[in-house]
């Protein structure tokens, strides 16, 4: 073979193919993909990562069941709550989010705190049903993607406390897309 040929080869042809090859793989998606990328369908789901943990509660709209989801029109706000109790190990696994309006507007922030006149106040339980952490007002918010007559989703970010000496639990990487229809 000449030697010209040799190099074209060598220089050029080789590291063509190799680069054909290397970006013609395909990366395999992790069966977690799909839960942890939102919708907005009325899918019924909440998901989120609790210290660094996957929590993914699919349920009924509603029905206390083993795994629930719900959302409410309250009379001053919007209500989100979910409920797993399927893990012995962690009976209570309670979320429970007011915003302070009725009509959302969609990629706005919503700061979770009381709800006045009735003081309802965003929380999460984990654990034992003494174990409630609740918002903090000033790092705690919801961002609705779609607010209509079928569907409420969105995302949120909650950061909580409880106690003496004061103990955390940080909810990030939330999202939650519920049905209206029941």
């Amino acid at each position: 073979m000449n030697k010209s040929v040799g190099a074209f080869l060598k220089y050029t042809c080789v590291p063509f193919l190799f680069t054909i090859v290397i970006f013609s793989c395909k990366k395999e998606k992790s069966p977690t993909d799909s839960i942890t990328q939102a919708s907005t369908i009325g899918s019924n789901t909440i998901f989120y990562m609790l210290n660094g943990k996957q929590h993914y509660i699919q349920g009924v709209p509603g029905v206390f069941s083993d795994d629930a989801v719900s959302v409410s029109i309250l009379s001053n706000s919007v209500f989100i709550s979910s409920y797993n109790r399927k893990d012995s190990k962690s009976p209570y696994d309670d979320l429970n989010i007011y915003v302070n309006t009725q009509t959302p507007v969609v990629n706005k922030k919503y700061f979770l705190s009381k709800i006045y006149p009735t003081d309802e106040q965003s929380y999460y339980t984990g654990g034992q049903s003494t174990d409630i952490y609740f918002a903090d007002s000033t790092r705690s918010y919801v961002m609705f993607t779609r607010f209509d007559a079928t569907v409420i989703a969105g995302s949120f970010v909650f950061y909580g406390t409880r106690g003496e000496p004061e103990q955390t639990v940080e909810l990030n990487n939330g999202w939650f897309d519920i049905s209206r229809k029941q």
